[in-house]
C-alpha cells in the first residue's frame, strides 16, 4: 500500500494511471491506495480491491479522483466547442467497441441511458456528425445479465477495457495533432473524463457501492447538489408549515389549517 501510495505522490495526483490496465485518467481509488479506470472494474459492488485482493467490506468505499489535466494547459483555457469534421481511425474504433459493450450491458453506467447521448458528449460533437458516421438508432442502455466471477471471465474483461483504454488514448493523440488540437485536446479529456465519472457515480449508488464524499472531485456538481438539499429542505419546511387541524364547524374530520409563515417559505423557494 505504502509503495502504491508513494508511486502516485511520485507522478503527481494529477497523472493517475490505472493499476489494472496501466493508461491514465483513473477514474477511482481504492482504500488500498490502487487506481481503477471504473470501466476497468469488472463487476459491483466490491468486496475487495481488485489489484491486491485487500478487503474493502468495512472501508469507507471507492474515493474518485478528480479530473486530470491533459498536459499542462489549463483546461479552462481550452476551446470546449462542439467538434466537427472528419473522423479519426481511433475514434471511430473507440466509438464501436463502446457501442459493443453498450449492447452487451457491461459498461459502468445507469440503466436507461441513451446510447447517442452518451456518445455525443464522449466524443464531444452533436448528434448529426454522430449519424452519418455510426449507425445509433434510439439504444437505451440495460445491465446484462449478472457475470459469472471466474478467472478467465475476469482475464478476458481485463483484456477488452485494456484496449478501450488504449484507443482512448490513441484518439486523444490523434486530436492533438489536428490544426486546432492544441486548443480542443485538453477540453475533450476533460469532458470525457467527467462524463464517466458522473456516469459511474450513479451506476455505484445503484449497485450498492460505497463512495467517499461522490462529489468531492466535481466542485460544480457538488455545489449544484448542496443547493438540491437546500431547496429540498425548504420544500420541506413549507410542507410543515401546513398542519391538519380539527375544525369546530366541520363534521367530517379535520380541515388543514395553513400556517401565516407558510407563504413566506414558497416565495424562499421559488426565488431560490
Amino acid at each position: 500500500m505504502l509503495a502504491v501510495l508513494a508511486k502516485s505522490q511520485q507522478l503527481g495526483e494529477e497523472r493517475v494511471v490505472c493499476d489494472l490496465c496501466s493508461i491514465r485518467r483513473a477514474d477511482v481509488r481504492t482504500p488500498c491506495g490502487h487506481a481503477l479506470h471504473a470501466r476497468c472494474i469488472y463487476q459491483l459492488p466490491l468486496s475487495e480491491c481488485p489489484v491486491c485482493r485487500a478487503d474493502m467490506t468495512q472501508s469507507e468505499g471507492l474515493q474518485v479522483l478528480p479530473v486530470e489535466p491533459h498536459n499542462n494547459e489549463p483546461a479552462e483555457n481550452a476551446d470546449t466547442e462542439l467538434r466537427t469534421g472528419r473522423w479519426h481511425h481511433y475514434e471511430t474504433q473507440y466509438a464501436q467497441h463502446l457501442m459493443e459493450d453498450f449492447e452487451a450491458g457491461t459498461l459502468p453506467i445507469g440503466e436507461g441511458t441513451k446510447l447517442a447521448t452518451l456518445l455525443c458528449r464522449l466524443l464531444n460533437c452533436n448528434q448529426t456528425r454522430l449519424s452519418k458516421k455510426l449507425k445509433i438508432g434510439k439504444r437505451f442502455y440495460a445491465h446484462g445479465p449478472t457475470r459469472i466471477r471466474t478467472p478467465e471471465a475476469i482475464a478476458a474483461h481485463s483484456v477488452r477495457q485494456r484496449r478501450i483504454s488504449e484507443l482512448e488514448e490513441m484518439f486523444l493523440m490523434a486530436e492533438a495533432q489536428t490544426a486546432r488540437g492544441a486548443l480542443t485536446t485538453p477540453g475533450l479529456s476533460e469532458k470525457m473524463q467527467t462524463e464517466w465519472r458522473e456516469r459511474f457515480v450513479g451506476h455505484a449508488h445503484s449497485m450498492n457501492q460505497k463512495l467517499k464524499d461522490a462529489w468531492s472531485w466535481n466542485s460544480k456538481r457538488r455545489v449544484s447538489d448542496l443547493s438540491t438539499t437546500n431547496t429540498s429542505a425548504a420544500i420541506n419546511k413549507l410542507l410543515s408549515s401546513i398542519a391538519p387541524t380539527s375544525s369546530s364547524n366541520s363534521t367530517g374530520g379535520g380541515d388543514f389549517s395553513v400556517s401565516p409563515m407558510a407563504p413566506l417559505f414558497l416565495v424562499q423557494v421559488i426565488v431560490f
